[in-house]
């Protein structure tokens, strides 16, 4: 009869915490990137590396023609020879005109000039020393060796360039810290900071599952896609890691407590996505604000509250007002 009530089931509405799962993907880099640049002048002989080759530290990256600088380290080296017997010989006609003034045969001002004179040749020695000391290190600043373990990031020089002091020759990408830069949605990014937990996933290495966390979580949105940066560093060590693998990238949110509709309580309704709750012994209808949530169930944004009773059977017998009995209580699935 119009007057029967009608039966329903209920579940109600309790606030679930949850633990978002964010799934990108992004490149392994590493985390320090090592730029080298020349530290003397003059063209290329030889280039012992290519762009994404693995190098050790100590290894041999390019070689300068040295013959220039080979040259002027035996200059400096005859330069200080010479220095070093002139100094030789103005200390010991300093030494004799020492003992003649302690026989006083000599005058004052001759014993102050031997003595200016061999200090001014003592400072020439370290002058030339100094001066040997640079040509053997531009000498060996013509061999470029590279300081860290990494992989070829850049080469920006050819065989037979000529190069000048400060340019850019080689960068490298150092593998001793590793790190997967990627992106997320505005949407994501809201449950994402420093300190979360992420698993990588490389499809090279189906083998393995890496661990991570995240060390930031970008501000400001790239202008061109409106997403955020992330950068998620890898806290575990595996020779077969390199910079530029591609990377599937898991990370933990932050845990939040939200309000998740049960399965088919959601209802269309004239075209609007409806409820119907219990109050009083009357179904009563509500349209909640919904956004698509864990495990593609819809979580409630407003309109809702913890504790309402959420009809979830003969919905579509259903009328704002009529009366209705509770038959039975549905535990809220969980999350």
């Amino acid at each position: 009869s119009e007057n029967a009530i009608l039966a329903v089931e209920i579940t109600e509405l309790a606030l679930q915490t949850v633990v978002p799962e964010i799934v990108t993907t992004g490149s392994v880099r590493a985390v320090d990137e090592v730029m080298l640049s020349a530290e003397v002048s003059g063209p290329v002989a030889a280039i012992h590396v290519r762009e994404g080759q693995s190098v050790a530290r100590g290894d041999l990256l390019l070689e300068l023609n040295d013959e220039r600088l080979q040259h002027e380290v035996t200059r400096a080296q005859q330069l200080l020879r010479q220095s070093e017997s002139r100094a030789g010989e103005s200390f010991a006609n300093l030494q004799r005109r020492r003992e003649l003034a302690a026989q006083d045969t000599l005058s004052e001002e001759t014993l102050a000039a031997a003595e200016h004179e061999a200090e001014r040749a003592s400072a020439m020695v370290e002058e030339a020393r100094a001066a040997l000391a640079l040509a053997q290190r531009n000498l060996r600043e013509s061999r470029l060796i590279s300081p860290v373990d990494g992989v070829i990031d850049r080469r920006m020089v050819d065989t037979g360039e000529t190069i000048q002091v400060g340019q850019s020759l080689i960068s490298i990408q150092a593998t001793g810290q590793l790190e997967v830069r990627t992106f997320v949605s505005e949407r994501d990014i809201q449950h994402i900071a420093a300190g979360a937990t992420a698993v990588i996933e490389l499809p090279t290495l189906p083998d393995r599952r890496f661990t991570a966390r995240v060390t930031t979580a970008g501000i400001a949105a790239d202008p061109r896609t409106g997403n955020f940066p992330v950068r998620v560093i890898l806290e575990e060590r595996d020779e077969r890691l390199r910079p530029g693998l591609t990377a599937r990238v898991t990370i933990l949110g932050q845990a939040r407590e939200i309000l998740l509709l049960p399965p088919r309580s959601l209802v269309d309704v004239e075209r609007r996505q409806s409820v119907y709750l219990v109050e009083d012994g009357l179904a009563r209808i509500r349209h909640p604000d919904v956004i698509v949530g864990p495990g593609n169930r819809f979580e409630v944004v407003r309109g809702l509250s913890p504790g309402d009773k959420l009809i979830v059977s003969n919905q579509h017998r259903l009328i704002d007002g009529a009366e209705v009995e509770i038959t039975a209580r549905k535990a809220a699935p969980q999350s």
